[in-house]
């Protein structure tokens, strides 16, 4: 994998991705999270008592796929990506 520049690690895009987890047992649920590479963002979200989804809450966490290591986790979706282009400028080639 070729390393990023400082450039390209400065205009990242990130892109949103909507999956459904879950079972039928247990029911479906719409999951969101922010990516690049292998990198991933996700949020909890707040239910109310049947499961319905009412809004995004909790702190934001940083990840990457295939691995249950949590990177970071932050306030705001921006210091989560500020977190990931961090890390890029320091391990250019971990995308």
């Amino acid at each position: 994998m070729k390393a990023l520049t400082l450039n390209e690690i400065a205009n990242i895009k990130f892109k949103t991705v909507l999956t459904y987890t879950g079972s039928e047992v247990a029911g479906y649920m719409n999951e969101k999270t922010i990516e690049f590479g292998n990198w991933i963002i996700s949020r909890d979200g707040e239910y109310n008592k049947e499961g319905v989804f009412i809004h995004w809450a909790g702190e934001w966490t940083v990840s990457k796929r295939g691995s249950e290591k949590c990177y970071s986790t932050t306030k705001t979706l921006k210091s989560a990506k500020s977190y990931i282009k961090w890390w890029l400028e320091y391990n250019a080639t971990d995308y």
